[in-house]
C-alpha cells in the first residue's frame, strides 16, 4: 500500500524474497536483536536526513502492490478457489 517493510521472518521465505526483490523494505531475521536494531537505527537516520531511502522503499512497496496484489486479481483468485472446490474434477 506505499509504505516500507520491516519484516521480521525468514529472508528467503515467500515474504522475505518478495520484499528483497522488489526493495520495498528490510528483513531481519526472528530473535536477532542487533540486526533489527541496526535496521532501525539505519531507517531512522534516513529519515532524519530527508528520507531518500524510505521514499524509494516507498515506491517500490507501491509498484508492488499495483503489479502483484491488485483487488480484482485477487478476487478472481479467490472465485477460482472457491469454484475449485464447490466443482472438484
Amino acid at each position: 500500500m506505499g509504505r516500507p517493510v520491516l519484516w521480521i521472518g525468514a529472508a528467503n521465505g515467500e515474504v522475505g524474497s518478495l520484499i528483497r526483490a522488489s526493495g520495498c523494505g528490510v528483513t531481519v531475521l526472528p530473535g536477532d536483536a542487533a540486526a533489527l536494531t541496526q535496521a532501525l537505527r539505519e531507517l531512522s537516520e534516513d529519515h532524519g536526513s530527508g528520507g531518500t531511502r524510505l521514499r524509494t522503499m516507498a515506491q517500490q512497496a507501491r509498484a508492488l502492490w499495483h503489479t502483484r496484489f491488485r483487488r480484482s486479481d485477487a478476487l478472481a483468485k479467490w472465485a477460482a478457489a472457491i469454484e475449485r472446490c464447490a466443482h472438484p474434477k
